[in-house]
């Protein structure tokens, strides 16, 4: 038996899934509860339990064949996936400060992952990968070279391995090839994204040099004037406070004191924060398909996935309704498409690694 095993950690979670081919075989998602109110269980914890899962499923350690690994930020050496050894581990871990809640649970399972699946190839997948066709115009910020070589500032993008499997999903159902699809994908979410797609590649997308930028998130801001915080720095506030401020308090959650967007659209008919959050949010999306539109041109397709791409029907037949001047909903087909990350980081194991 050849499987796939698939892990995707995140800040406070793990989710994994087990491939036998492209059929799931297995799937979860681990949190990082409490045990009695006092230990909260770290990664290594959590992918214990998943080995657990494993062996009540009669599923041997010997039947892995390859072990895949979301890495949320690839940073500017890693633009594709890649076969892990213990320099590429050193080279990850350097990539920690652009997306600490991540890369380093994301480490903490790869290491023990490494030394429980001896036989399996290891493979690394990038979210920021997907996005490496960007040209310089537009990945570069305008603040001085020397900056930007110093510290690697540039934009990035982020949920790349969503955007390609919906893509790749899109081309499918209009019968063409990827390489000729003109497209945009709409990742909304707790994090939420936007990419523009030309002949198959993303020529630019809502997320930067870090998944702040862009849409208004859950918690996350999104755009903001970068003078409000030279503002607030000013009056005392430190470095640490405008983090938890703009990853953490910020967004749906700022305007209508939810984040989840299923209780503002039940509450935006009486409730003013609750309208305006959600009409916020709308706006936001319309500001970047207007732009991605201008940008590509001959787009045949716009898809929405992700948490309320896929279920907020309301949501999507309004930013239809606004776009129709443009020919969305005639000219401009909409697909909604739910995203499988881990399916899409299993491809990419079977690429890398045969």
């Amino acid at each position: 038996m050849s499987l796939t095993l698939v892990f995707n950690a995140g800040s406070s979670s793990l989710k994994y899934q087990v491939f036998d081919g492209e059929a799931s075989i297995v799937s979860g998602n681990f949190e990082k509860l409490k045990e009695n109110d006092v230990q909260e269980f770290s990664h290594f914890d959590l992918f214990e339990k998943v080995k657990e899962t494993l062996r009540v499923l009669e599923i041997q350690l010997e039947d892995i064949h390859f072990v895949g690994y979301r890495i949320v930020h690839g940073g500017e050496k890693f633009s594709h996936s890649i076969e892990i050894t213990h320099e590429v581990i050193d080279e990850i871990r350097d990539l920690s400060l652009l997306a600490p809640l991540h890369i380093r649970p994301a480490i903490e399972v790869l290491k023990a992952s490494i030394g429980t699946f001896l036989n399996a190839k290891h493979i690394a997948v990038f979210d920021t990968a997907f996005h490496a066709t960007l040209d310089e115009a537009t990945f570069t910020y305008p603040i001085p070279r020397t900056f930007r070589d110093k510290y690697g500032i540039r934009k990035f993008g982020f949920h790349g391995m969503s955007h390609k499997y919906v893509a790749e999903q899109a081309a499918n159902q209009l019968g063409v090839e990827l390489n000729d699809l003109n497209a945009i994908t709409c990742h909304l979410g707790a994090g939420s994204s936007i990419t523009a797609i030309r002949g198959g590649q993303s020529v630019d997308t809502s997320m930067g040099f870090t998944p702040l930028a862009g849409l208004m998130m859950a918690t996350r801001s999104g755009d903001i004037d970068p003078g409000i915080l030279l503002h607030l720095l000013h009056h005392g506030f430190s470095v640490e406070e405008l983090s938890d401020l703009l990853n953490m308090e910020s967004g749906l959650k700022a305007i209508a004191g939810t984040c989840d967007m299923r209780e503002i659209r039940e509450r935006a008919a009486t409730d003013p924060d609750a309208w305006l959050a959600r009409e916020m949010y709308i706006q936001r999306i319309l500001h970047y398909i207007g732009a991605y539109l201008a940008l590509v041109r001959d787009v045949e397709v716009i898809v929405f996935t992700g948490g309320i791409g896929e279920n907020d029907g309301d949501l999507l037949l309004e930013i239809e309704k606004r776009l129709h001047h443009l020919g969305v909903g005639t000219n401009i087909k909409i697909l909604v498409i739910p995203t499988n990350e881990e399916l899409a980081i299993a491809r990419e194991c079977w690429k890398v690694g045969r």
